[in-house]
Order: structure tokens, then C-alpha cells, then sequence
């Protein structure tokens, strides 16, 4: 009976024994699994944020090419600090054609529950690419119509002629264009806002007849009164989004006289706009022309004329 009793109390404390074991084991797994679901879920909340702010960095700096490549890479530099990342956890370099910004960001990571699986630290390693291309679509454009030469900065052109204007065009054409319907209050409101639709590469557009003298010299002292900046923007140095800035159709005329004109756009452009025509009746307006990235389209079907839309490529 006493033998018996001891084989029982054996068995028992040999159960007891393997049950610690596989407690053990189990807490084990338990902390690899603790390690997966906080350590593994900080590095991708870690990884989203460094890929957000190297995507809004290179966005940022893709805006100043191709004409300063620095400038290009210090306003990337700085969108990653307003985006919380440290110096030195960037790099940025434009490419040799001036026409994208690529980034990478890192941060070395310490690690909490891993460490129990042997693992103290991790890199995380991230890069973004931003492209401009030559835009095939705009948004707010103005109602001008102007012809397409290769211009080159600093290209002082007419957009709209005058009265007495020795123009190009056919007879009652001073190159304004009918966007989203005609009339004077209409093309005085596409020159103070821009047009709200969207212009495409291929498009054929009715001419507006007329000279218009009123609501062109008004449209325009919109845009003119619209820059608030000190000094006021020049083309030697002017803020992006500036009332001042046109955008424009480029293209052809048709030979049709009168209302009976087409614009076929085959290209944008953007000018700086100093002053509203004055009050002699004669309504012309010039541009000087700049190179600038603005919302638009890119479709490949677009020849280069300095007017460019941002993206990311990678």
C-alpha cells in the first residue's frame, strides 16, 4: 500500500513538473506575440510617418525646378522638420535633367518586447520621388489666347492687344477667348479668378470679339491688387500662388474673322503680370514669362513651354 502511494505522489510531481515547463514556454511565446503586436505595430506607424513626410518633402521641393536645384533640396529639407523629422535622418538629390527630387529618410528604432527574442534596434528606411512634367491640362486658367512661341525667361508678351495694336490676328480678335460661355461679365470673372473648369491640350475654343477695355483693365486690377506681398513679387523672386501669376492657353487662331475665330490650344504658359491696363481705351495687356508649377494635368502629350504639374513617381 505504502509503494503504491509513492508511485502515485511520483507520477503527480512528474505531471507538475512538465506543466511548468510548458508554462514557461508559453509565457515565452506569449512575449514573442507581445513583441509582434507593440514593436511590429510602432515600426509601421514609424514607417508611414517617415513615408508621408518624405512624400509632402520632395512635393515641396519639385515645385522650385528646374530653375534652383538648391532651393529645391533646402524647402524639401525644411518640410521634414515641420513634419517631425530630425536633421541628418534625410537626404535629398535632384537629378541630372533638373526635373525630380528624390528623398530617403531613416530612423534607427529601439525596440522594447523583441528584446526578449534578441533583437534591440531596427532601421527603417524609406524614399520618395517627385517629378514635374510638362502640363497637358489646366485649372484657372485666364481668357487669353496667346500664340506659342518657345519662350525664354524673362520674355516680356502680350496677352491681350490693344486698339490701336498692330496684332497678328484676324479682324475684331484682340485675343481674348470664350471660357465656360461669353460676355463681359463672365470674361471679366475668368480673368479675376480663373477659369474653374478644366483646359486641355487639343481643345478648340471660341475667340470673344471686342475689345473689352473695361473688363480686362478691371480683371486685371484684381490680380494686381491681389498681391499683398513685401516686396511685391518680381520674377526675380515672386510667392507661389500669387494673384499675379497667369496662366495661359497657348496655341493658334483660326483665319475666321469676328466671332466666327477658333483658339486651338496647344500648350500653357505662365506670365507675371505688373500693372492693369490704363483708362486710354486701349486695353493691352502684357506678361513677363516665368517658369512655375501649378494644378493641372499631365498626360505626355504636352510640349515644354515652361508651365509644369508635380507628381509622384515612386
Amino acid at each position: 500500500m505504502e509503494g503504491h502511494l509513492k508511485s502515485i505522489v511520483k507520477a503527480y510531481l512528474d505531471q507538475k513538473g512538465a506543466a511548468a515547463v510548458l508554462v514557461c514556454l508559453a509565457i515565452v511565446a506569449l512575449m514573442g506575440m507581445a513583441a509582434l503586436a507593440i514593436d511590429v505595430g510602432m515600426l509601421f506607424a514609424t514607417r508611414i510617418k517617415l513615408s508621408n513626410a518624405a512624400d509632402a518633402s520632395v512635393l515641396a521641393g519639385v515645385r522650385e525646378l528646374p530653375a534652383d536645384p538648391s532651393k529645391a533640396v533646402n524647402v524639401a529639407s525644411q518640410y521634414t522638420l515641420l513634419n517631425d523629422l530630425q536633421t541628418g535622418e534625410t537626404v535629398f538629390q535632384v537629378s541630372a535633367d533638373k526635373r525630380s527630387i528624390t528623398g530617403q529618410a531613416s530612423r534607427t528604432m529601439d525596440l522594447f518586447f523583441a528584446r526578449v527574442l534578441g533583437f534591440d534596434k531596427k532601421q527603417l528606411n524609406v524614399s520618395a520621388t517627385a517629378r514635374i512634367s510638362p502640363m497637358s491640362g489646366a485649372y484657372g486658367v485666364v481668357p487669353f489666347g496667346v500664340a506659342d512661341n518657345n519662350y525664354s525667361f524673362g520674355d516680356v508678351q502680350v496677352l491681350k492687344y490693344g486698339a490701336s495694336f498692330d496684332k497678328p490676328l484676324p479682324p475684331g480678335q484682340y485675343a481674348p477667348i470664350e471660357l465656360g460661355g461669353n460676355g463681359a461679365s463672365t470674361y471679366k470673372y475668368n480673368i479675376s479668378h480663373g477659369y474653374n473648369g478644366l483646359i486641355k491640350v487639343g481643345d478648340v475654343i471660341p475667340v470673344e470679339t471686342g475689345n473689352m477695355v473695361g473688363p480686362t483693365r478691371q480683371g486685371i486690377q484684381d490680380r494686381v491688387n491681389g498681391c499683398r506681398h513685401s516686396p511685391p513679387c518680381t520674377i526675380s523672386g515672386y510667392h507661389e500662388g500669387c494673384s499675379r501669376i497667369l496662366i495661359v492657353p497657348l496655341g493658334y487662331n483660326s483665319p475666321d474673322p469676328g466671332s466666327n475665330g477658333k483658339f486651338t490650344v496647344t500648350g500653357f504658359a505662365a506670365f507675371l503680370v505688373a500693372d492693369a491696363p490704363n483708362n486710354g481705351g486701349q486695353g493691352e495687356v502684357n506678361g513677363t514669362f516665368i517658369k512655375y508649377v501649378a494644378p493641372g494635368v499631365n498626360s505626355g502629350n504636352a510640349n515644354d513651354r515652361g508651365v509644369y504639374v508635380a507628381e509622384l513617381v515612386e
